[in-house]
């Protein structure tokens, strides 16, 4: 079962093996009161070499068919353009409230915490190969009129509200299309999201 659920890019956590487990020596036998405890599940994990881990990154959810028809189109691609017009860009969450969850304390005492905000902002990012250059990067907020901005009449970034912070298509794509405007063709590398697809600005920059 976990190698399947694991084959299929399928989350197993340690209650969900626990239960499974249980419920197939109850199919084995009607009659079986086996309990999958937290001692027998840290046996299975020694016997079997396995481990649990924070699932981190979006590589799951990448088509390997078309990855594999990517790499070969991806010389073609690269070859009008100089390296310095490569540029790597992608969105990331800014949690601007949100303390740490560690702190200074003296020995014995107890740390108490709260509810931690979940007020964010959505912060779109490029940078080129070198490192040599970052473009000016976008901020997605939740108000159209922040406070802190209200007497600021220049802004070194682009910025923009929804009510959920998030970035859009019709953003993303006028964030390309600014190239367009200085006449500047580059290749941005961008990841698999439903905001970046179906882009005029894409053939207007090659």
């Amino acid at each position: 079962m976990v190698v399947q659920c694991l084959d299929q890019n399928v989350p197993v956590s340690g209650l969900m093996l626990q239960e499974k487990t249980e419920d197939f020596a109850k199919e084995l036998d009607s009659n079986n009161e086996f309990k999958a405890s937290n001692g027998w599940l840290e046996n299975f994990k020694k016997k079997h070499n396995t481990f649990f881990r924070k699932l981190c990154g979006e590589s799951a959810s990448v088509d390997a068919s078309s990855f594999e028809v990517w790499l070969s189109e991806l010389p073609f691609l690269l070859k009008d353009y100089k390296a310095d017009d490569f540029f790597n860009a992608d969105e990331t969450g800014l949690f601007c409230q949100c303390l740490r969850n560690k702190m200074a304390a003296f020995k014995g005492e107890e740390c108490h915490g709260g509810k931690q905000s979940k007020l964010r902002e959505t912060v779109l990012l490029a940078a080129k190969q070198s490192g040599k250059e970052t473009l000016p990067h976008r901020r997605k907020g939740r108000s159209k009129k922040t406070r802190c901005f209200a007497k600021i009449k220049s802004f070194p970034i682009m910025y923009n509200s929804n009510k959920k912070a998030w970035m859009r298509s019709e953003i993303f794509d006028d964030w390309l299309k600014g190239f367009d405007k200085k006449n500047r063709c580059i290749l941005p590398f961008i990841d698999n999201c439903n905001a970046h697809s179906n882009f005029p600005a894409l053939k207007i920059s090659q």
